[in-house]
């Protein structure tokens, strides 16, 4: 009959490459938590029910994220991969083109939306009972102003495998990282200096640190594989 015998062998093809890329990658999970760690740390210290607000808003936003952003940047990974050698670059910048099309054209509508619909949608999801006017506002304006950067914050989920697909996971590490350094920054002057308006500025330096990491992303991306987002190319691909 058959029994089992576990094998453990170091030379299986593509292993040493998993095991090279998993270290940035590992770091990049955690510079997102430490994220989510000085946020809750910076809400809570607001009072007044600023973590509740900043996280329903947070639920709010991240649904087009979820639903757009992720999911074509995981489909197109495998396909990217496969582009990703320097005989297959034009392949590769107009696939990524295309996906960063479908994004947008998915994500912008959403936004909009969510700007327009802000307040019932607040009310709607989170309920009336247990949630007050006041708040209902509060989380309202940092949706509003979030929701601003949900195509950027889509975006960037294309690129980071876009980076993935050219076996670079250091490059959107130490963009993450460099991300992370400015919004503690900014958070941190504007809880110091604006304390009367600490949720609003919070949502404003979301929103400018998404633009940031994805200006950053772009550009480091064009230097790697020349121009994705020529005129020329993002009319042949719209």
């Amino acid at each position: 009959g058959y029994k089992f015998r576990p094998s453990f062998d170091w030379h299986v093809p593509g292993f040493s490459s998993i095991i090279k890329l998993m270290p940035a990658r590992t770091l990049t999970l955690a510079a997102g938590e430490l994220r989510v760690l000085a946020l809750t740390f910076f809400t809570t210290s607001i009072g007044n029910l600023s973590f509740l607000i900043t996280r329903y808003a947070l639920l709010l936003i991240t649904l087009p994220i979820r639903f757009f952003g992720v999911p074509i940047g995981q489909a197109s990974l495998p396909f990217l991969s496969e582009q990703s050698e320097d005989n297959e670059r034009d392949t590769f910048r107009k696939l990524l083109t295309q996906s960063l099309n479908q994004i947008a054209f998915l994500a912008m509508p959403s936004s909009i939306l969510i700007v327009i619909l802000r307040v019932p949608l607040v009310r709607i999801l989170f309920g009336t009972a247990n949630f007050p006017w006041d708040a209902t506002l509060s989380t309202a304006k940092m949706v509003g102003i979030i929701a601003v950067s949900i195509t950027a914050q889509a975006m960037v989920q294309l690129l980071i495998r876009a980076f993935f697909a050219l076996k670079d996971t250091w490059t959107p590490l130490l963009i993450g990282l460099l991300d992370l350094v400015i919004f503690l920054v900014a958070v941190f002057a504007i809880n110091y200096f604006f304390p009367a308006s600490a949720l609003e500025g919070i949502a404003w330096a979301m929103s400018i640190a998404a633009f940031i990491e994805l200006f950053m992303m772009v550009w480091l991306l064009h230097r790697r594989i020349g121009a994705f987002l020529s005129p020329s190319l993002l009319i042949s691909q719209g």
